[in-house]
């Protein structure tokens, strides 16, 4: 997405790299175009609770996404399985989303490289942790505190 704008007689043009509202009393769902931003490097929404519905998979278009912030807010469902695929993610939070429901998928050993942060607390995310969840070596924080996951800790976590 490219901003045009004249100011004095003058035109200017950017890209969004950056999208920051917490705390602004967002109302409604996130819509699909957000993956229009092919250029944002930072994403954050975090605590908007009347920010609701699924969390959509155009997300996952972001390539250059280095940081998601979906904390705080009442999205619902699952997440889209291809957030594991963000090639420049290193933080993400979807904590304290309680309707998130189900499953982490597995994460290939290509996936997640640069991610040092992940935080999955108070939701109702379930079963077990991948069992390759420690082959993402740059992860200093994975939070899952009060969520549903259930079983053993992979022996890849280390």
């Amino acid at each position: 997405v490219i901003c045009n704008a004249v100011f004095h007689g003058k035109s200017f043009s950017w890209t969004v790299k950056s999208i920051s509202l917490p705390y602004n009393g967002l109302i409604g769902t996130l819509d699909t175009s957000v993956g229009d931003f092919p250029d944002l490097l930072f994403l954050d929404l975090h605590n908007n609770p009347s920010l609701s519905g699924e969390i959509p998979a155009s997300i996952c278009g972001l390539e250059n996404l280095q940081v998601l912030k979906l904390s705080q807010c009442n999205f619902a469902g699952q997440l889209p399985e291809c957030w594991t695929s963000l090639p420049r993610i290193e933080s993400i939070s979807f904590a304290q989303n309680e309707h998130l429901i189900g499953n982490l998928p597995e994460i290939a050993p290509d996936q997640l490289h640069l991610l040092q942060s992940l935080d999955l607390s108070f939701t109702n995310l379930n079963g077990s942790l991948p069992e390759n969840i420690g082959v993402v070596q740059s992860l200093e924080k994975l939070d899952l505190s009060f969520s549903r996951f259930s079983g053993t800790i992979p022996i890849t976590i280390g």
